[in-house]
């Protein structure tokens, strides 16, 4: 069974336009996104009222995601537009409320999670303040 992965995106004080995610598991410190990456979580901000920190759940098996006890939600599906390698991978994205972004660049460090950048995957984002308000409800098995 494939896995599903939980990273924080927040605002860093010192790079407050910048969203970005640690991981320490995989040595992943103030990890930037950036370019239209940087926008979609902006938009998510804003469609979801958070403030400065969002909860992204992602996976290569869509199915994995079915997180029905995440009533305010935003999902978002990415198809491999072009790379595979060391300088990164680019993603056509698609919304759940039909809105697309195209050339959403995300970083190597995907290889943390994947072996190689996977044609399509899911990532559903939810609000920190959501997911307080659910409390720690995220068995995901």
């Amino acid at each position: 069974m494939k896995p599903v992965y939980i990273i924080t995106a927040y605002r860093h004080p010192d790079t407050p336009n910048i969203w970005v995610f640690d991981d320490d598991m995989r040595g992943l410190l103030r990890e930037p996104f950036v370019g239209e990456a940087n926008t979609l979580l902006d938009y998510a901000a804003e469609k979801l009222e958070a403030r400065n920190r969002l909860i992204l759940f992602f996976a290569e098996d869509k199915h994995r995601l079915s997180l029905d006890w995440l009533y305010h939600n935003i999902v978002a599906e990415l198809e491999l537009k072009q790379g595979g390698d060391a300088v990164g991978s680019t993603y056509d994205v698609t919304l759940g409320d039909g809105k697309r972004f195209t050339d959403v660049w995300l970083c190597p460090a995907l290889l943390e999670y994947f072996v190689q950048p996977p044609e399509h995957f899911a990532v559903v984002v939810t609000s920190q303040e959501n997911r307080r308000k659910l409390g720690d409800e995220t068995a995901l098995a």
